[in-house]
């Protein structure tokens, strides 16, 4: 059942599942495509920040056009993950059933014990505006070479040592079910720590200047469309384009 778990996804109406499918399948028809993932993942080791279409998934397993793709920077360190030490490294972990990686750092398996993942609210900045690959990569590097959110999660990781002992506990003594994110607030008071560095950041990007018009003619948009007149929508569309 799990094979057919893709084709469920796909007439479930799931666009990511379908991008998926049809970048294996159209990668796969043409010849060597086993190598050519291979040589991707030799040439650019690195994690990519990939959309869910066809384009972006069809050119992280070819080793050209994947070098193309933004790569994905830690917005608690600023590194590129999954970067290499050495060629050798590199060799080792494209080959090799066991891969070796730097490992995480400790404010890194803090996310992962609280569960927090920040994915989905730096898809946009918040404000109306999607954000490109490319412009989530260079805000992922800026948050991190900042310090500010790692010195944030810092703070909020030795104030909450006892999280995950205590919410077991917790768990353990009610007959109801206790939302972890929820639980001494610990999602919340990430969540500040993460925006507060994101719109740091965000100043510092190459695109500011765009991201600000772009969120102002949204904010325009969204202002003039609950009035119900599309004239001035219009107008504003006309202004921007």
């Amino acid at each position: 059942m799990s094979g057919l778990e893709p084709l469920f996804d796909i007439t479930s109406g799931n666009p990511a599942a379908g991008a998926r499918w049809m970048a294996s399948f159209g990668s796969s028809a043409i010849p060597l495509s086993g190598l050519r993932n291979e040589m991707a993942r030799v040439m650019h080791p690195e994690l990519r920040v990939v959309e869910q279409d066809v384009y972006h998934l069809i050119a992280n397993r070819n080793p050209i056009a994947k070098g193309d793709l933004a790569v994905q920077y830690s917005w608690i360190t600023g590194k590129k993950v999954n970067e290499p030490s050495n060629f050798f490294h590199r060799i080792w972990n494209a080959m090799s059933p066991w891969k070796v990686y730097g490992g995480q750092t400790e404010l890194e398996k803090f996310l992962v014990d609280v569960e927090f993942d920040a994915r989905p609210s730096m898809m946009t900045n918040g404000r109306g505006v999607e954000y490109t690959p490319a412009q989530r990569a260079e805000l992922y590097e800026l948050m991190g070479k900042s310090g500010m959110f790692a010195r944030d999660l810092t703070r909020i990781m030795n104030e909450s040592k006892d999280f995950v002992k205590s919410y077991r506990e917790a768990q353990a003594s009610t007959g109801t079910y206790i939302d972890h994110r929820k639980w001494q607030s610990i999602h919340n008071r990430i969540n500040v720590a993460l925006m507060r560095a994101r719109r740091a950041a965000e100043a510092d990007m190459t695109d500011a200047a765009e991201v600000q018009m772009q969120q102002t003619r949204q904010q325009m948009i969204d202002e003039y469309t609950e009035r119900g007149d599309t004239n001035l929508v219009n107008q504003v569309l006309g202004i921007y384009k």
